[in-house]
């Protein structure tokens, strides 16, 4: 039942706002179309952007869960109410130029504008523990956001369950090929990060603490069962990696250990 709410709340959220926005377009306004599209599209960036730096290992997946599309489409409908309130009232945004002289210059104002009003805080203040306090427009996206957020992060734990579930044999493999030695099973998989042209250190260094905090048994690691271990190292990498690379990593690494304990 979950699951079917679930896939019906962007069509349906597309279908109620779409047809909210074509009711309230005043008759005679006539807005072109290319400026609809364009001021969508530059809307729907904003949360595109968002999203997609929050989830860097898949971010193809994150905008295409119900939510996360759900977001990016709301920012999108923001940019084209934007654009038929600056259509409505010209007078009132000629930043330089007649807002309907120029379809694609009013988009811009319109996609970026209503998405940046919409992010604006009018007044933070500090709460009795020190934290700000925003109040303002951005409350609606930001609240939004954490909802996006959590649904997110669910469905992509749900996701990185199933492959580890279903790789977990080849990764204690590896683990028995480098003689049950967790610092060299480690060594191993930080190894692949070096494809990588673009990684920052910082996330290169929080993967290499990950495992050197788990790889000393006589340290905060003690006690901790190898399986624990390993799942722990095995999130890390994926979070980093993603699913498809770090699945090409292990099967290399499955293939070239293949049960037999390498040499030094």
């Amino acid at each position: 039942m979950g699951q079917w709410i679930k896939s019906w709340v962007v069509p349906a959220a597309v279908i109620l706002l779409a047809g909210m926005t074509l009711r309230l377009i005043p008759e005679g306004l006539n807005v072109p179309s290319r400026g609809l599209v364009l001021a969508f599209l530059f809307g729907a960036s904003l949360g595109t952007a968002e999203i997609v730096s929050r989830y860097r290992d898949e971010p193809v997946k994150a905008l295409l869960t119900p939510y996360g599309a759900l977001y990016w489409f709301l920012n999108g409908m923001l940019g084209i109410w934007g654009l038929l309130i600056v259509w409505r009232f010209p007078e009132k945004f000629s930043l330089g130029f007649q807002p309907r002289d120029s379809a694609f210059l009013s988009a811009v104002l319109a996609g970026f504008g209503a998405s940046t009003i919409m992010r604006a805080r009018l007044v933070v203040l500090k709460d009795s523990a020190g934290k700000d306090q925003t109040f303002g427009p951005d409350i609606v996206l930001k609240t939004l956001m954490e909802v996006v957020d959590l649904q997110i992060d669910r469905n992509r734990a749900s996701s990185r369950w199933q492959f580890l579930e279903a790789n977990f044999s080849t990764i204690l493999r590896i683990y028995r090929g480098f003689g049950d030695d967790f610092g060299r099973t480690a060594d191993a998989l930080l190894a692949s990060l070096y494809a990588y042209q673009n990684l920052s250190t910082e996330r290169r260094q929080a993967l290499a603490e990950v495992a050197k905090v788990y790889a000393d048994a006589s340290g905060q690691a003690a006690g901790v069962p190898v399986l624990v271990r390993l799942m722990a190292l095995s999130f890390a990498m994926i979070s980093v990696a993603g699913e498809r690379n770090f699945g090409e990593v292990l099967g290399f690494l499955g293939g070239q250990v293949g049960g037999a304990k390498p040499g030094p």
